[in-house]
């Protein structure tokens, strides 16, 4: 893993004689948190409950910007806006094609207002376990 992060394993013998083996690992820090894969690729994942999910594109975006920009302050500009609105009635995650077409917007200027709108707090990244999305924050 980069960065390094810590692991603890612990052993338990259970019924039947079989060894089941928990692993700890530490929450890190810094993000994103990389993990060499069997093809020598080295991907992001973050947590949702019990599972490791393969982090978004715009997750690593947000995650970059965060480390970056550490401290300073934002003004919504008016892609920010529009997608700021929509968001507020959500109450399932939006999808950013979903969210360009309400908002009358490229993909691409979705995709940076939400960037901007989860760094700021505004708006968070959701997984129902099949689909990534969007939701503001309440």
């Amino acid at each position: 893993m980069h960065p390094e992060v810590e692991l603890k394993f612990t052993a338990f013998r259970v019924d039947g004689g079989l060894t089941v083996i928990r692993a700890e690992i530490a929450r890190s820090e810094q993000r994103p948190v990389l993990a060499s894969e069997p093809d020598g690729r080295w991907r992001a994942y973050y947590r949702v409950a019990d599972e490791n999910i393969v982090a978004h594109p715009l997750m690593l975006r947000v995650w970059d910007m965060e480390r970056d920009n550490a401290g300073m302050l934002y003004r919504l500009d008016e892609p920010q806006q529009r997608v700021a609105r929509i968001l507020e009635n959500a109450t399932q995650p939006m999808d950013v094609g979903t969210i360009a077409r309400a908002a009358h917007i490229s993909v691409f200027a979705a995709e940076d207002a939400i960037v901007g709108l989860v760094g700021m707090h505004r708006a968070r990244f959701a997984y129902d376990g099949q689909h990534f999305g969007v939701l503001p924050v309440i």
